[in-house]
């Protein structure tokens, strides 16, 4: 059964605005695409756990800051930059 992921409304600001102001659009969707495929699988399986029951995970350009609730099978994305 897949994970139900979801972008917070500052973080997808956020996407948009590195995607509109960069050269590398193409790898940022490339990337967002990926990483929202990864989550949906296996989000306790990719990037390092942090404090307060956050994530990390990285998918070049991008890194992001995520949450998980295993039992409602939900991904919360709270935070995106380039690194």
């Amino acid at each position: 059964m897949k994970f139900t992921v979801t972008w917070i409304p500052s973080a997808e600001s956020r996407l948009t605005e590195l995607w509109l102001g960069s050269r590398v659009s193409a790898r940022i969707t490339a990337a967002t695409d990926r990483l929202d495929a990864l989550l949906a699988e296996r989000p306790l399986e990719i990037g390092e756990s942090r404090p307060a029951g956050l994530r990390i995970a990285f998918e070049v350009p991008l890194a992001i800051i995520y949450w998980v609730d295993s039992p409602a099978r939900k991904v919360v994305v709270l935070d995106v930059w380039l690194f």
